[in-house]
């Protein structure tokens, strides 16, 4: 077989490999069947060429870090955190008052990467809004929530 300008001289049996398809997160665009040639495989009938692969973002893991909304909120005494980190490295959780004052620490030590939950319980504490921040390899991110009483 001669192969010129991507054009080959001669053809070769390729042989069937069901359900090998690779699985998203890709995209397939085929050409105008007039415009090139048919491709038949042991009879099965007619077939495109796969001209572009479109890889999709929105389906691929996105290496990030997060910080979810605590959950309940409002709460009474007990709240939880989420939160996504993509690196080991130091991960700093912490809470804070209406005037700025750190009230308590969730989290204060070096994580790998992966995906945490953590719960307060928040006797002891009056009633109000509270803030609570992630610091995680630069990244900081604030997000707020209400105990009531």
């Amino acid at each position: 077989m001669v192969e010129q300008n991507n054009i080959f001289d001669s053809c070769v049996n390729v042989p069937e490999t069901r359900g090998t398809v690779p699985s998203p997160p890709y995209a397939y665009a085929l050409d105008n069947p007039a415009d090139i040639p048919t491709i038949v495989q042991n009879g099965a009938g007619r077939a495109g060429y796969v001209t572009s692969i479109a890889h999709n973002e929105n389906d691929v893991p996105v290496k990030s870090y997060q910080l979810y909304q605590n959950y309940p909120n409002p709460f009474n005494p007990v709240t939880n955190f989420g939160f996504r980190i993509s690196d080991f490295g130091f991960v700093s959780l912490k809470i804070y008052d209406i005037t700025g004052r750190e009230v308590a620490t969730i989290v204060s030590e070096k994580l790998p990467a992966g995906s945490y939950e953590y719960q307060w319980d928040a006797r002891g504490f009056a009633s109000g809004v509270y803030f609570y921040q992630l610091e995680a390899k630069g990244y900081n991110e604030v997000k707020k929530m209400t105990l009531m009483k």
